[in-house]
């Protein structure tokens, strides 16, 4: 568990991410990350790009590529693989 999605940024379905992690830049290092959706259904999601806004994370997913997408991911637990 190293976030939760606190809203989304944009309309290309960019994540605004409230990292859980003392280290910020640990989300550069994921190639994939597993959100847990409010409903408790997880997925599996490709990191396509990640940026910093004050505290908090800006994480751009390959399958999400809307604000629609984006919506349905908000409040969910960011959670890394095994």
């Amino acid at each position: 568990y190293i976030g939760r999605v606190a809203n989304t940024h944009g309309v290309t379905g960019t994540l605004k991410v409230l990292p859980t992690t003392d280290d910020m830049t640990r989300f550069e290092l994921l190639k994939t990350v597993l959100i847990e959706d409010a409903k408790g259904v997880t997925q599996s999601y490709t990191v396509k790009g990640v940026k910093y806004m004050n505290r908090f994370v800006l994480l751009t997913l390959k399958e999400v590529t809307d604000m629609d997408g984006a919506m349905r991911l908000k409040l969910g637990i960011i959670k890394v693989p095994k």
